[in-house]
Order: structure tokens, then sequence, then C-alpha cells
């Protein structure tokens, strides 16, 4: 049955901080909460970019070491913006985004919060300083140039 297969989850936000050792400390504690058993399994640790979240599920599953490939946040089409039809097939509203930059919209900081790829810098740290888990781009885009190492095999 349809019911059994379906999964709701939920975002843990971690707030946006403007001193980097300030931002390292809320995903600490976001992570010490979780490891704790005090978030759901449901919830995910969030900054408004899916590949956030996938890194949560991955430390989850036991990851010791984190390859991002294919993360560029750049204003990449999602699939049902390359094939419109898609979401009138399902019956879905309309979708679209405006780039006003070239870059994903979570690349750039906006008023109240901080980059995706600020948070990437320093979740890579807090995961390698606190647990030894190592968070590396397979090749890393102009966006986590110099905040994200390359894995090399």
């Amino acid at each position: 049955d349809m019911h059994s297969k379906v999964r709701v989850y939920g975002r843990f936000q971690i707030p946006p901080f403007s001193r980097p050792t300030k931002l390292r400390s809320a995903i600490r504690m976001g992570l010490k909460l979780d490891r704790a058993g005090l978030i759901p399994q449901s919830v995910l640790i969030d900054h408004g970019a899916s590949v956030i979240r996938m890194i949560h599920l991955a430390v989850r599953a036991g990851a010791r070491k984190i390859i991002l490939v294919g993360v560029d946040l750049l204003n990449s089409p999602y699939f049902f913006e390359e094939d419109p039809s898609f979401l009138l097939q399902i019956g879905a509203p309309k979708f679209s985004r405006t780039p006003e930059s070239g870059n994903h919209g979570t690349v750039e900081r906006r008023p109240g919060s901080e980059s995706v790829a600020n948070f990437l810098s320093q979740l890579r740290i807090v995961l390698l300083e606190d647990t030894g888990v190592q968070l590396m781009a397979m090749r890393p885009s102009q966006a986590l140039n110099g905040i994200m190492p390359e894995f090399s095999g």
C-alpha cells in the first residue's frame, strides 16, 4: 500500500551567523542534539540546500568519507525545468526560478542567511574536528574552490 512507502521528513534549520566561530558552534550543537537522539530520525539538519540534508543523511548512515559529486551550486536547471511538460503531466503547478547572477540562489548571502558555500565550509571543519568525517568534492566548483578539498582517491 502507498502509505507504507511514503516517507515524510522535516528540516532542522541551523540559524545564520556572521562569524564563522558562531556558525560552527550552531552546527556542533545541531549535530550533538542529533547524536543524543533529540532530533527525530525523520528530521534532517538544513540550511536551504538539499546537499546539506544529504550530507547529514550520510553522517547518520555512518559514512567516514563523503565525496560531493555534481555539486556545482550553479543555476543548473532542475529536471522539471528542462522539460516543462513534466509538471503539467502530473497536474503540479508551474515552477520557475528567476536567476539574477548565474549562481544558485543559495550561493550568495542574502539578508538573514548564510551562503551554502560558507555553511559547507564550516560543516566540513566541524565534521572533521568532532567526528573525523572527511567532506570533500570530486572536483570543487567555482563556488566550492578554496573551501572544499578535492578528493584524490
